[in-house]
């Protein structure tokens, strides 16, 4: 059962008891590196479920949650230190951050006045990690800015990776057409940036017309081939999805989005078998 933290309105269960269960045989049996993000944090970061809950946006601005978000980025670090592989481990602080959600998934998401809130925040992650171990490295993501907006923003001493997410169910492009655009965005984004590596955080196979199972193959080994030619690689999302809504084309939205069901499905293997850029 969940306990409620004394003295705060935040709540915690076994999940570090399965996430450490995970990393360490992803670790130890598979030489996996495992990338420990906070999704949300303390006050809502977006205004959407996935940074806290539907409205919540008192992340920004707020002593008191930015106090709350510190000692999770101190939770985090002390369960990276306490795994016996404290250098397998990428720390991801925040994830999608804004706030202006009429301007969400583009660079007027995040206001300036945010970023410098953000940069107050990174700062504060940058000193905790450094303390413990420069080796580890610290992931931003972009907030829809861009790789190239931050980069000039840090010094290039640090150990920073910044993140962009590419989705094509949110632009106007069906899927036996997006092969190419795969392509040159991939190539656009990749020589954006040369100061800090860039990586595809988050990625999927849905487009927003016409999707055809036949074609998730060739979106995901294009995909695949794209990050690691380009840039530093990406990370699919998500591993597990139960969601069945109704997509445009065949199919529903799990058939897109679950890496374990498009393993089990022979969309992936563990080999590009074709080329596409």
């Amino acid at each position: 059962m969940p306990q409620q933290v004394p003295g705060s309105a935040l709540y915690h269960g076994n999940q570090q008891k399965y996430l450490r269960t995970i990393t360490q045989y992803a670790i130890e049996r598979y030489n996996m590196h495992i990338i420990v993000g906070l999704h949300n944090l303390p006050g809502g970061i977006n205004g959407l479920d996935i940074g806290e809950a539907y409205g919540h946006q008192g992340w920004f601005y707020n002593a008191t949650n930015l106090d709350y978000s510190f000692q999770a980025v101190d939770a985090v670090l002390n369960f990276m230190k306490t795994s016996g592989h404290l250098n397998s481990f990428t720390f991801y602080p925040l994830n999608e951050a804004a706030d202006n959600l009429a301007g969400f998934g583009g660079p007027d998401a995040l206001s300036e006045k945010a970023v410098d809130w953000v940069l107050t925040y990174m700062d504060g992650v940058f000193k905790k990690v450094e303390a413990l171990d420069k080796r580890i490295p610290v992931m931003l993501q972009d907030c829809f800015k861009g790789p190239a907006y931050w980069a000039p923003l840090f010094d290039a001493s640090k150990n920073l990776v910044l993140d962009t997410h590419i989705y094509y169910n949110f632009a106007p492009v069906a899927s036996a057409d997006v092969l190419p655009v795969i392509c040159s965005q991939a190539a656009s984004v990749g020589s954006s940036e040369s100061k800090f590596p860039i990586f595809v955080g988050e990625w999927s196979l849905q487009t927003s017309e016409k999707n055809v199972l036949a074609n998730r193959k060739g979106i995901f080994e294009t995909q695949r081939y794209a990050w690691q030619k380009n840039m530093a690689g990406g990370a699919f999302w998500s591993a597990v999805s139960y969601a069945n809504a109704a997509i445009d084309g065949e199919g529903a939205q799990l058939d897109y989005w679950s890496y374990a069901r498009l393993i089990d499905q022979g969309v992936i293997t563990k080999q590009t078998t074709a080329s596409y850029c």
